[in-house]
């Protein structure tokens, strides 16, 4: 098994779970996050081969100093790894 690196933008703030956002604002910033990431992938020529489990390690680098709780970070990156 070979071990690939990828390095996508933070997510939008507007996909923090505790954001209030209207549900089609919310919507379409997750469209927009899903297909950058999408194209970055596609781009660093990672292919997914077949359906099922894969096992991966995830790094987030906070592009601020502020403070930011682990869970909702991990829930605002949903939309950059789905399939």
């Amino acid at each position: 098994m070979s071990k690939q690196q990828l390095v996508l933008p933070y997510p939008p703030s507007g996909l923090n779970p505790n954001k209030r956002l209207h549900w089609a604002v919310k919507s379409k910033q997750a469209k927009a996050y899903k297909s950058e990431c999408f194209l970055l992938a596609k781009a660093a020529g990672l292919k997914m081969e077949h359906k099922g489990t894969i096992k991966m390690s995830i790094e987030f680098t906070k592009p601020d100093r502020r403070k930011r709780d682990d869970d909702n970070i991990i829930a605002s990156f949903k939309s950059g790894r789905d399939e």
